[in-house]
Protein backbone atom coordinates (compact mmCIF):
# COMPACT_ATOMS: atom_id res chain seq x y z
CA UNK A 1 0.00 0.00 0.00
CA UNK A 2 2.81 2.41 0.86
CA UNK A 3 4.46 1.74 -2.52
CA UNK A 4 1.20 2.56 -4.29
CA UNK A 5 0.87 5.83 -2.38
CA UNK A 6 4.39 6.78 -3.52
CA UNK A 7 3.54 6.47 -7.21
CA UNK A 8 2.97 9.74 -9.07
CA UNK A 9 0.44 9.02 -11.82
CA UNK A 10 -2.67 9.13 -9.61
CA UNK A 11 -1.54 12.45 -8.14
CA UNK A 12 -1.35 14.02 -11.60
CA UNK A 13 -4.76 12.58 -12.45
CA UNK A 14 -6.23 14.07 -9.27
CA UNK A 15 -4.81 17.50 -10.08
CA UNK A 16 -6.19 17.31 -13.63
CA UNK A 17 -9.67 16.39 -12.43
CA UNK A 18 -9.67 19.11 -9.77
CA UNK A 19 -8.45 21.80 -12.19
CA UNK A 20 -11.15 20.77 -14.68
CA UNK A 21 -13.81 21.01 -11.97
CA UNK A 22 -12.64 24.46 -10.84
CA UNK A 23 -12.29 25.96 -14.32
CA UNK A 24 -15.43 24.42 -15.82
CA UNK A 25 -17.42 25.04 -12.64
CA UNK A 26 -16.69 28.76 -12.86
CA UNK A 27 -16.80 29.05 -16.66
CA UNK A 28 -20.26 27.72 -17.55
CA UNK A 29 -22.97 30.37 -17.12
CA UNK A 30 -26.14 29.97 -15.11
CA UNK A 31 -29.24 29.42 -17.23
CA UNK A 32 -31.83 32.21 -17.43
CA UNK A 33 -34.35 32.29 -14.61
CA UNK A 34 -37.06 34.38 -12.98
CA UNK A 35 -35.88 36.14 -9.83
CA UNK A 36 -38.85 38.31 -8.82
CA UNK A 37 -42.54 38.74 -9.68
CA UNK A 38 -44.63 41.66 -8.41
CA UNK A 39 -47.39 41.68 -7.27
CA UNK A 40 -47.82 38.16 -5.97
CA UNK A 41 -51.61 38.32 -5.37
CA UNK A 42 -54.61 38.85 -7.66
CA UNK A 43 -58.41 38.49 -7.69
CA UNK A 44 -60.68 36.98 -10.31
CA UNK A 45 -62.15 39.49 -12.72
CA UNK A 46 -59.35 42.03 -12.28
CA UNK A 47 -56.67 43.34 -14.61
CA UNK A 48 -53.33 42.03 -13.43
CA UNK A 49 -50.14 43.81 -14.46
CA UNK A 50 -47.13 41.70 -13.53
CA UNK A 51 -43.62 43.08 -13.29
CA UNK A 52 -41.16 40.24 -13.94
CA UNK A 53 -37.44 40.44 -13.20
CA UNK A 54 -35.11 37.79 -14.62
CA UNK A 55 -31.46 36.78 -14.52
CA UNK A 56 -29.04 36.23 -17.41
CA UNK A 57 -31.63 36.92 -20.10
CA UNK A 58 -31.43 39.03 -23.25
CA UNK A 59 -35.00 40.08 -24.05
CA UNK A 60 -35.60 42.24 -27.11
CA UNK A 61 -38.68 43.76 -28.72
CA UNK A 62 -38.19 41.82 -31.97
CA UNK A 63 -38.37 38.49 -30.14
CA UNK A 64 -40.89 39.11 -27.39
CA UNK A 65 -41.33 36.12 -25.09
CA UNK A 66 -44.65 34.54 -24.19
CA UNK A 67 -45.78 34.81 -20.56
CA UNK A 68 -48.47 32.62 -19.10
CA UNK A 69 -49.87 31.36 -15.82
CA UNK A 70 -50.29 27.71 -15.05
CA UNK A 71 -52.17 26.09 -12.19
CA UNK A 72 -53.14 22.50 -11.57
CA UNK A 73 -55.88 22.52 -14.20
CA UNK A 74 -55.76 26.09 -15.56
CA UNK A 75 -53.39 27.65 -18.05
CA UNK A 76 -53.74 30.99 -19.84
CA UNK A 77 -51.57 33.51 -21.67
CA UNK A 78 -50.87 37.14 -20.96
CA UNK A 79 -52.97 39.52 -23.06
CA UNK A 80 -49.97 41.80 -23.55
CA UNK A 81 -46.23 41.57 -22.93
CA UNK A 82 -43.88 44.55 -22.94
CA UNK A 83 -40.09 44.22 -22.82
CA UNK A 84 -38.82 46.85 -20.40
CA UNK A 85 -35.16 45.81 -20.37
CA UNK A 86 -33.00 42.83 -21.34
CA UNK A 87 -33.86 41.36 -17.92
CA UNK A 88 -37.32 42.84 -17.37
CA UNK A 89 -40.87 42.29 -18.61
CA UNK A 90 -44.34 43.63 -17.93
CA UNK A 91 -47.15 41.14 -18.57
CA UNK A 92 -50.82 42.12 -18.46
CA UNK A 93 -53.54 39.55 -17.75
CA UNK A 94 -57.28 40.23 -17.96
CA UNK A 95 -58.45 37.61 -15.49
CA UNK A 96 -61.89 36.08 -16.21
CA UNK A 97 -64.71 36.66 -13.76
CA UNK A 98 -65.00 32.96 -12.97
CA UNK A 99 -62.08 30.54 -13.08
CA UNK A 100 -63.67 27.96 -10.81
CA UNK A 101 -61.34 28.84 -7.95
CA UNK A 102 -62.61 28.08 -4.48
CA UNK A 103 -60.55 30.14 -2.05
CA UNK A 104 -56.94 30.88 -3.04
CA UNK A 105 -55.06 28.99 -5.75
CA UNK A 106 -51.29 29.15 -6.49
CA UNK A 107 -50.07 29.65 -10.05
CA UNK A 108 -46.67 29.23 -11.65
CA UNK A 109 -45.28 32.06 -13.78
CA UNK A 110 -43.78 30.74 -17.02
CA UNK A 111 -41.78 32.80 -19.50
CA UNK A 112 -40.88 31.24 -22.84
CA UNK A 113 -38.71 32.73 -25.57
CA UNK A 114 -36.77 31.46 -28.55
CA UNK A 115 -33.51 33.05 -27.36
CA UNK A 116 -33.47 32.40 -23.63
CA UNK A 117 -35.57 29.23 -23.53
CA UNK A 118 -38.24 28.45 -20.95
CA UNK A 119 -38.08 29.55 -17.33
CA UNK A 120 -40.60 29.41 -14.52
CA UNK A 121 -41.12 30.45 -10.92
CA UNK A 122 -43.19 27.98 -8.94
CA UNK A 123 -46.20 29.19 -6.91
CA UNK A 124 -45.24 32.83 -7.43
CA UNK A 125 -48.80 34.17 -7.86
CA UNK A 126 -51.89 33.51 -5.74
CA UNK A 127 -55.31 34.19 -7.25
CA UNK A 128 -58.34 34.55 -4.99
CA UNK A 129 -61.60 33.22 -6.41
CA UNK A 130 -64.95 34.94 -6.12
CA UNK A 131 -67.10 32.34 -7.87
CA UNK A 132 -66.33 28.61 -7.39
CA UNK A 133 -68.21 27.69 -10.59
CA UNK A 134 -66.33 27.83 -13.87
CA UNK A 135 -68.70 29.02 -16.58
CA UNK A 136 -66.39 31.31 -18.55
CA UNK A 137 -64.07 30.73 -21.45
CA UNK A 138 -60.45 31.77 -21.36
CA UNK A 139 -57.51 31.42 -23.70
CA UNK A 140 -55.59 28.32 -22.70
CA UNK A 141 -51.88 28.12 -23.39
CA UNK A 142 -51.87 24.47 -24.42
CA UNK A 143 -49.97 24.73 -27.69
CA UNK A 144 -47.14 27.06 -26.70
CA UNK A 145 -43.80 25.84 -27.99
CA UNK A 146 -41.32 25.22 -25.22
CA UNK A 147 -37.79 26.25 -26.10
CA UNK A 148 -34.55 24.95 -24.71
CA UNK A 149 -31.65 27.24 -23.89
CA UNK A 150 -29.25 27.43 -26.82
CA UNK A 151 -26.12 27.50 -24.65
CA UNK A 152 -24.82 24.86 -22.26
CA UNK A 153 -25.45 26.14 -18.76
CA UNK A 154 -26.08 25.16 -15.19
CA UNK A 155 -29.69 24.99 -13.96
CA UNK A 156 -31.06 28.11 -12.32
CA UNK A 157 -32.66 26.85 -9.10
CA UNK A 158 -34.83 28.99 -6.86
CA UNK A 159 -32.93 30.29 -3.80
CA UNK A 160 -29.62 28.70 -4.91
CA UNK A 161 -28.91 31.05 -7.85
CA UNK A 162 -25.15 31.33 -8.50
CA UNK A 163 -24.37 29.57 -5.22
CA UNK A 164 -25.16 26.29 -6.98
CA UNK A 165 -21.46 26.31 -7.94
CA UNK A 166 -20.66 25.52 -4.31
CA UNK A 167 -21.85 22.02 -5.18
CA UNK A 168 -18.38 21.47 -6.68
CA UNK A 169 -16.65 22.27 -3.38
CA UNK A 170 -18.84 21.60 -0.35
CA UNK A 171 -20.12 18.14 -1.31
CA UNK A 172 -16.86 16.73 -2.81
CA UNK A 173 -14.98 17.77 0.32
CA UNK A 174 -17.36 15.63 2.40
CA UNK A 175 -17.02 12.77 -0.08
CA UNK A 176 -13.25 12.94 0.25
CA UNK A 177 -13.56 12.99 4.04
CA UNK A 178 -15.79 9.92 3.95
CA UNK A 179 -13.33 7.96 1.77
CA UNK A 180 -10.46 8.91 4.08
CA UNK A 181 -12.43 7.83 7.14
CA UNK A 182 -13.24 4.54 5.43
CA UNK A 183 -9.51 4.07 4.83
CA UNK A 184 -8.81 4.88 8.48
CA UNK A 185 -11.52 2.42 9.55
CA UNK A 186 -10.04 -0.34 7.39
CA UNK A 187 -6.53 0.40 8.65
CA UNK A 188 -7.70 0.14 12.27
CA UNK A 189 -9.15 -3.30 11.56
CA UNK A 190 -5.95 -4.30 9.76
CA UNK A 191 -3.86 -3.28 12.77
CA UNK A 192 -5.96 -5.35 15.19
CA UNK A 193 -5.56 -8.36 12.88
CA UNK A 194 -1.81 -8.00 12.29
CA UNK A 195 -0.37 -5.76 15.05
CA UNK A 196 1.73 -4.03 12.35
CA UNK A 197 2.39 -0.47 13.42
CA UNK A 198 2.24 0.81 9.83
CA UNK A 199 -1.53 0.34 9.86
CA UNK A 200 -1.80 2.50 12.96
CA UNK A 201 0.07 5.22 11.09
CA UNK A 202 -2.32 4.82 8.15
CA UNK A 203 -5.36 5.11 10.42
CA UNK A 204 -4.07 8.17 12.26
CA UNK A 205 -3.01 10.18 9.21
CA UNK A 206 -6.14 9.33 7.22
CA UNK A 207 -8.31 10.51 10.12
CA UNK A 208 -6.24 13.70 10.45
CA UNK A 209 -6.63 14.68 6.79
CA UNK A 210 -10.31 13.70 6.92
CA UNK A 211 -10.86 16.17 9.76
CA UNK A 212 -9.09 18.86 7.73
CA UNK A 213 -11.43 18.24 4.81
CA UNK A 214 -14.38 18.07 7.19
CA UNK A 215 -13.53 21.51 8.56
CA UNK A 216 -13.39 22.90 5.01
CA UNK A 217 -16.70 21.18 4.29
CA UNK A 218 -18.32 22.83 7.31
CA UNK A 219 -16.99 26.28 6.34
CA UNK A 220 -18.26 25.98 2.74
CA UNK A 221 -21.55 24.57 4.03
CA UNK A 222 -22.02 27.45 6.48
CA UNK A 223 -21.35 29.94 3.69
CA UNK A 224 -23.93 28.19 1.49
CA UNK A 225 -26.48 28.01 4.32
CA UNK A 226 -26.06 31.70 5.11
CA UNK A 227 -26.92 32.54 1.49
CA UNK A 228 -29.83 30.14 1.02
CA UNK A 229 -31.29 29.79 4.54
CA UNK A 230 -30.35 33.19 5.94
CA UNK A 231 -28.17 31.78 8.74
CA UNK A 232 -24.87 29.89 8.78
CA UNK A 233 -26.18 27.26 11.18
CA UNK A 234 -29.65 25.92 11.95
CA UNK A 235 -30.95 23.33 14.38
CA UNK A 236 -30.86 20.73 11.60
CA UNK A 237 -30.18 17.01 12.28
CA UNK A 238 -27.74 16.77 9.37
CA UNK A 239 -25.67 19.74 10.53
CA UNK A 240 -25.76 18.70 14.17
CA UNK A 241 -24.86 15.14 13.20
CA UNK A 242 -21.85 16.39 11.24
CA UNK A 243 -20.67 18.39 14.26
CA UNK A 244 -21.08 15.41 16.63
CA UNK A 245 -19.29 13.12 14.17
CA UNK A 246 -16.31 15.44 13.93
CA UNK A 247 -16.16 15.89 17.71
CA UNK A 248 -16.08 12.11 18.03
CA UNK A 249 -12.98 12.01 15.85
CA UNK A 250 -11.38 14.93 17.66
CA UNK A 251 -11.69 12.82 20.81
CA UNK A 252 -9.77 10.13 18.89
CA UNK A 253 -6.72 12.40 18.75
CA UNK A 254 -7.13 13.45 22.38
CA UNK A 255 -7.14 9.76 23.32
CA UNK A 256 -3.99 9.10 21.31
CA UNK A 257 -2.23 12.01 22.98
CA UNK A 258 -3.08 10.72 26.45
CA UNK A 259 -1.27 7.39 25.96
CA UNK A 260 2.53 7.20 25.90
CA UNK A 261 3.18 3.50 25.30
CA UNK A 262 3.19 2.97 21.55
CA UNK A 263 1.60 -0.48 21.26
CA UNK A 264 -1.03 0.35 23.85
CA UNK A 265 -1.83 3.64 22.08
CA UNK A 266 -2.15 1.92 18.72
CA UNK A 267 -4.46 -0.82 20.05
CA UNK A 268 -6.74 1.52 22.01
CA UNK A 269 -6.84 3.99 19.13
CA UNK A 270 -7.74 1.23 16.67
CA UNK A 271 -10.67 0.10 18.80
CA UNK A 272 -11.88 3.65 19.30
CA UNK A 273 -11.36 4.42 15.59
CA UNK A 274 -13.73 1.61 14.63
CA UNK A 275 -16.25 2.86 17.17
CA UNK A 276 -15.90 6.48 15.94
CA UNK A 277 -16.54 5.49 12.31
CA UNK A 278 -19.75 3.66 13.24
CA UNK A 279 -20.92 6.67 15.26
CA UNK A 280 -20.06 8.96 12.35
CA UNK A 281 -22.14 6.91 9.88
CA UNK A 282 -25.11 6.83 12.26
CA UNK A 283 -25.08 10.61 12.86
CA UNK A 284 -24.48 11.53 9.22
CA UNK A 285 -26.54 9.04 7.23
CA UNK A 286 -29.02 7.30 9.54
CA UNK A 287 -30.46 9.74 12.10
CA UNK A 288 -31.02 12.67 9.67
CA UNK A 289 -33.24 10.43 7.51
CA UNK A 290 -35.51 9.70 10.46
CA UNK A 291 -36.61 13.32 10.87
CA UNK A 292 -37.30 16.46 8.82
CA UNK A 293 -34.28 18.27 7.50
CA UNK A 294 -33.49 21.31 5.37
CA UNK A 295 -30.44 19.55 4.01
CA UNK A 296 -30.87 17.89 0.58
CA UNK A 297 -31.16 14.12 0.73
CA UNK A 298 -32.90 14.08 4.09
CA UNK A 299 -36.42 14.68 5.35
CA UNK A 300 -37.95 14.41 1.89
CA UNK A 301 -35.60 16.90 0.20
CA UNK A 302 -34.22 15.56 -3.09
CA UNK A 303 -30.53 14.90 -3.64
CA UNK A 304 -28.68 13.46 -6.64
CA UNK A 305 -31.88 13.68 -8.68
CA UNK A 306 -32.69 15.44 -11.93
CA UNK A 307 -33.85 18.43 -9.88
CA UNK A 308 -30.59 19.29 -8.15
CA UNK A 309 -27.99 17.42 -10.23
CA UNK A 310 -28.69 17.47 -13.97
CA UNK A 311 -26.43 16.33 -16.82
CA UNK A 312 -24.60 19.66 -17.00
CA UNK A 313 -23.55 19.38 -13.34
CA UNK A 314 -22.69 15.69 -13.08
CA UNK A 315 -19.40 15.58 -15.07
CA UNK A 316 -17.98 18.54 -13.14
CA UNK A 317 -19.30 17.34 -9.79
CA UNK A 318 -17.84 13.83 -10.09
CA UNK A 319 -14.55 15.28 -11.41
CA UNK A 320 -14.39 17.38 -8.24
CA UNK A 321 -15.08 14.29 -6.10
CA UNK A 322 -12.20 12.41 -7.78
CA UNK A 323 -9.92 15.44 -7.58
CA UNK A 324 -10.51 16.27 -3.91
CA UNK A 325 -10.32 12.60 -2.91
CA UNK A 326 -7.01 12.18 -4.75
CA UNK A 327 -5.59 15.35 -3.19
CA UNK A 328 -6.70 14.11 0.23
CA UNK A 329 -4.88 10.80 -0.17
CA UNK A 330 -1.84 12.65 -1.53
CA UNK A 331 -1.69 14.81 1.62
CA UNK A 332 -2.17 11.66 3.69
CA UNK A 333 0.72 9.92 1.91
CA UNK A 334 3.02 12.88 2.61
CA UNK A 335 2.10 12.82 6.30
CA UNK A 336 2.67 9.05 6.45
CA UNK A 337 6.13 9.39 4.95
CA UNK A 338 6.93 12.25 7.33
CA UNK A 339 5.78 10.21 10.34
CA UNK A 340 7.85 7.20 9.27
CA UNK A 341 10.93 9.41 8.85
CA UNK A 342 10.45 10.80 12.37
CA UNK A 343 10.15 7.25 13.74
CA UNK A 344 13.42 6.25 12.05
CA UNK A 345 15.15 9.33 13.40
CA UNK A 346 13.99 8.59 16.93
CA UNK A 347 15.13 4.99 16.66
Amino acid sequence: MLNLLRKRWWKYVSIAFLLFAIVAGMYFPLSPGITKVSPDKAIEGSVLELSIETYNTDFNKEDEPVVYLRGDDLSFCADAVIVTSPVGLTATFILPDSLGINGVKPFNIIVDGATDGTMFLRSSLFITGRNPSNDSEYACAKNIEVHASANKSFPNRVILDESIRNLFYHVPLWFAMLFLLMFSFGSSIAYLNSNKIIYDVFAKEAAFVAMLFGALGIVTGMTWANFTWGTPWTNDPKLNGAAVGMLTYLAYFVLRGSLNQRDQRAKVAAVYGIFAFVIYIIFIFVLPRLSDSLHPGNGGNPAFSNYDLDNSLRPIFYSAVIGFTGIGFWIMSLRIRYTLLLDKQQE
